[in-house]
């Protein structure tokens, strides 16, 4: 059981990662129907971020006793350490492949809420010149490292920003004000999916089209801190809690469709 977890990969070759409390450094599969234990990441955290496949993953920043810049790659059987961040942080969005990813706002110190954007090459980090309209920490994300959204973060509760491979825009206003959402991370930008988050924890998901918001299907229980991966359409989430005592070690699957339903006129004779 944890929370503040990070995770990527489909409802058939899942992998989560870190977490809490406290810093943890474990690493799970997920085969579609059960999990596995594998082998650990080589620094325990938590409120790190992840990205990628199964068996390609990345995972960088986080917490450890402090604001942690260590990058780590997986290649499906081991994680083996990269080059750090440009900046100690933790809760940014990550979003993009283990070649190439991009690294969004986060918590650093003095700035809660950064507005700083970093690239990854496969080796190393470097700042971008671009940056957020407006930082923040407990970032949701998903899409390719040249078409990205982030949304419902603190300090941008409902807002949604959209990376097209050099600058960030604003995208459309979520339904619900909250942050510690979950994402399904390997969901084209203009398919998001987000699930739970918010303090006190809420069940309301929501689905993105590129320019909209809508309904989702709810979870069935309340949790914040959940992360998985998958698409808009086939999603899983892990871990997470209430907010507030005990933290879970459940997990759920989300398939839907990737708009809401529409109707139809139909002429009879």
């Amino acid at each position: 059981a944890r929370s503040g977890l990070r995770g990527s990969g489909s409802t058939t070759a899942g992998i989560v990662f870190g977490g809490a409390s406290p810093a943890k450094n474990e690493t799970e599969t997920w085969d579609g129907s059960s999990w596995t234990e594998t082998a650990n990441l080589n620094t325990a955290r938590r409120q790190t971020t992840g990205t990628g496949t199964q068996t390609s993953a990345l995972c960088a920043g986080g917490y450890t006793t402090a604001n942690s810049a260590a990058t780590e790659e997986w290649n499906g059987s081991a994680w083996t350490s990269s080059g750090d961040l440009a900046t100690n942080r933790r809760n940014a969005g990550l979003f993009g492949i283990q070649t190439a990813a991009v690294y969004c706002g986060g918590y650093s110190v003095p700035d809660a809420n950064s507005t700083v954007i970093q690239n990854y090459d496969g080796s190393s980090w470097t700042n971008n010149p671009a940056s957020l309209n407006t930082g923040g920490n407990d970032i949701a994300a998903t899409g390719s490292s040249t078409a990205g959204v982030i949304f419902g973060y603190s300090n941008n509760l409902n807002g949604t920003e959209e990376w097209n491979g050099s600058s960030m825009s604003t995208g459309g206003t979520m339904i619900t004000s909250k942050y510690g959402r979950a994402s399904a991370n390997q969901a084209p930008s203009e398919n998001a999916l987000s699930a739970g988050g918010g303090i006190p924890a809420q069940t309301t998901c929501e689905g993105y089209d590129g320019t909209t918001w809508s309904s989702r299907a709810s979870i069935a229980t309340a949790t914040n801190s959940s992360k998985g991966g998958g698409t808009a359409t086939a999603a899983f989430i892990a871990g997470g809690g209430p907010g507030a005592g005990p933290i879970f070690n459940t997990s759920l699957e989300f398939t839907g469709d990737t708009t809401a339903a529409s109707a139809k006129t139909i002429d009879f004779d």
